[in-house]
């Protein structure tokens, strides 16, 4: 199994488009802080912040988002807390 760093890529993405974090924050709904909290990458990506990102950029830049993402291989993550864990295990298949 695999693992997909989503807050890397996001920030990646970002980077390699020229979107300035103001104009993140303002697609995404949130505040300038935030937003900036999630580009470099002390905030988690969750569920909520994909769907997001979806809305304001397109299923195409979400895959963008997703080609990006480093793969590494998986370690156990049971010793680290809920908060630590920001990355999204996938299957190779």
């Amino acid at each position: 199994m695999t693992e997909i760093n989503l807050k890397t890529a996001m920030a990646q993405w970002v980077e390699q488009q020229g979107v300035r974090p103001v104009d993140f924050a303002r697609k995404m709904g949130y505040s300038s802080a935030y937003a900036w909290s999630l580009l470099r990458g002390q905030a988690n990506v969750t569920t909520e912040t994909l769907g997001r990102f979806v809305m304001a950029y397109g299923s195409q830049a979400a895959g963008e988002v997703l080609a990006l993402a480093s793969t590494t291989e998986v370690v156990s993550t049971e010793t680290l807390p809920a908060s630590a864990n920001t990355t999204i295990p996938v299957t190779k298949g």
